[in-house]
Parts: C-alpha cells; sequence; structure tokens
C-alpha cells in the first residue's frame, strides 16, 4: 500500500475526524470510500456521455436498428 499525503482544509479535516469517530472507522478508511465513490460515479458519467454522442452518429444507429431487427427475426 502507497502513502499520500494531501492538504485538507481544517473544516473538512474536522467533518473528517467528526464522522470517523462516529462510525468507529479511521479517517483513511472513508478518504478511501469516498475517492472509491467519486472515481466510479467519474466512470459512469464518461459512460454515459459516451452513449450521448454515440446516439447522435446516424451510422452508428443505423447498425443498432439493424442489429435489433436482427434479433426481432430471430425470436
Amino acid at each position: 500500500m502507497a502513502t499520500l499525503t494531501c492538504n485538507l482544509s481544517d473544516s473538512l479535516l474536522k467533518q473528517l475526524a467528526v464522522k470517523a469517530k462516529a462510525m468507529s472507522v479511521p479517517k483513511h478508511i472513508l478518504i478511501e470510500n469516498a475517492l472509491k465513490f467519486y472515481l466510479e460515479q467519474l466512470e459512469k458519467e464518461e459512460y454515459i456521455n459516451s452513449f450521448q454522442l454515440t446516439s447522435k452518429d446516424k451510422e452508428v444507429m443505423k447498425i443498432a436498428d439493424e442489429g435489433l431487427e436482427y434479433f426481432k427475426l430471430k425470436t
């Protein structure tokens, strides 16, 4: 495991300490969980954006429609 040193505002550090104490977990665990959650949200957002861009591409939509028609014929 690597070590990371960072600066946090006094108010944020206080909030972190209060929550960690209330939950009986170390501060680094809260930070790790929050960062994982945030990175997952960013990844989901990128995924959604890529689908939105793809939906505007007429050629891709044509291929998707052809694929759906193929599956409709198979069922």
